[in-house]
């Protein structure tokens, strides 16, 4: 499995979620799909990036606890994990494609921050907790 490196800046600082939603539903099949055709069916709010329909091109599960040997369970199904991190300061949004081992510095992401693939500890912000993920199919 290979999710597409996609910058978040194409469109706002504020649209990383947006941006996961995005090369996931392409990854799904979606392969035409464009951030303004998510926001012309309702599905991101065009001022802030703010995703309205979390299950429109795919299902999206309710956050769970963290758990890397899941996650990884989920890579090996060809299911992309959408990987949440956060602080009392805000959070961020990266897509879990692939990994060496189960943990922080053997998951690989695409990191919409900057639109490159990178171990999900190098993506992790300063100060940012890794809370929890979705599952996706």
């Amino acid at each position: 499995m290979y999710i597409e490196n996609y910058d978040q800046h194409n469109y706002g600082s504020t649209f990383c979620l947006a941006t996961c939603t995005l090369v996931i539903a392409r990854y799904y099949g979606y392969d035409d799909l464009t951030m303004q055709d998510m926001i012309d069916a309702g599905v991101v709010r065009e001022n802030d990036g703010y995703v309205l329909k979390t299950s429109y091109y795919f299902t999206r599960s309710s956050r769970k606890s963290l758990n890397y040997s899941k996650i990884t369970d989920e890579i090996d199904d060809d299911h992309p994990v959408i990987i949440y991190m956060g602080s009392p300061y805000g959070g961020h949004y990266v897509v879990a494609d692939d990994y060496s081992s189960a943990s922080a510095s053997g998951i690989t992401v695409m990191d919409p921050q900057d639109g490159t693939h990178k171990q999900l500890s190098e993506a992790k912000f300063s100060g940012y907790d890794i809370l929890g993920y979705y599952t996706t199919c």
